[in-house]
């Protein structure tokens, strides 16, 4: 009766369902900013207080793959590191060229973090300059030394979280080192897309409330109406699971296995209100 009253107002399906469509929109944003900014702090405490204090693990484990980082042409390794003095032993910076052979290799006995940015002083450090054929050309010994690794003690330490804990910036930064280090990163694109395209969820499955604005006010209609918009509902869930779990497989591309469900069931919708307005 309250649809039959608007809709002899004047009031279209949309200016009906527009308090849906902004409250879909509104819950959108912020479970978007919850994902973004609340999940991953909580997840981090939630994790070392089960794995740190609960079950007595370490908490200077180092992150898998960690000893080993590729930033452009520089390949970096490292023998040992101490998350608390924040000290790393053994470290080997070799520099390939244009064919990828080695045109210097630097070995620094110790490494310490400046707590500015990526900057560290190493120390009893040993330079080796090679010729084009790979014999050793000269070396040069230094005290000490300032520079630019991509090794923050941040990133160093073992992560807990799992990856749709992470915030959206970080998994853009793992992706980017895993592609530099030649790893499997598919995972970590497929729930990046996820990130964007699941909280969009509320908005799109709210856009199904529009039917009742446009439905006929007979009860069988209406019933109908009900169980059709649970269905599609329903539906998003095993599709966006679906989707997901073939992207991660290499079936579909990334961005496709995130946003394929989103884009399905606004089809569904449009199709049902486009058919509804035929005459």
């Amino acid at each position: 009766n309250e649809i039959t009253a608007m809709r002899a107002a004047g009031m279209g399906p949309i200016r009906i369902g527009s308090s849906l469509i902004a409250g879909g929109l509104l819950l959108s944003f912020l479970s978007l900013g919850i994902n973004e900014y609340l999940v991953p702090i909580f997840a981090t405490k939630m994790h070392y207080v089960q794995q740190v204090e609960i079950e007595g693990r370490p908490d200077d484990a180092l992150a898998e793959g960690a000893r080993w980082v590729r930033d452009d042409r520089r390949m970096i390794s490292f023998r040992d590191y101490n998350p608390i003095t924040r000290v790393m032993t053994g470290i080997k910076i070799v520099e390939l060229g244009n064919d990828f052979r080695p045109e210097k290799t630097r070995m620094a006995a110790v490494g310490k973090y400046l707590d500015r940015g990526e900057q560290w002083l190493l120390e009893d450090i040993r330079d080796f300059y090679f010729r084009a054929n790979g014999d050793l050309d000269r070396r040069d010994e230094h005290a000490s030394i300032i520079i630019d690794l991509p090794l923050e003690p941040k990133k160093l330490k073992k992560e807990r979280r799992a990856e749709n804990e992470l915030a959206m910036g970080e998994l853009r930064e793992l992706i980017s080192r895993g592609e530099q280090a030649g790893a499997d990163v598919l995972p970590f694109k497929v729930v990046f897309h996820e990130k964007m395209a699941y909280p969009f969820a509320a908005f799109v499955v709210s856009l199904i409330g529009l039917k009742f604005g446009y439905r006929s006010e007979r009860t069988t209609e209406t019933v109908m109406a009900i169980m059709l918009a649970f269905s599609i509902g329903m539906s998003y869930w095993f599709i966006f699971s679906w989707t997901t779990a073939l992207g991660k497989q290499g079936d579909i591309p990334p961005i496709l296995a995130a946003w394929l469900a989103n884009f399905l069931i606004l089809s569904v919708v449009f199709l049902d209100y486009w058919r509804s307005q035929r005459p």
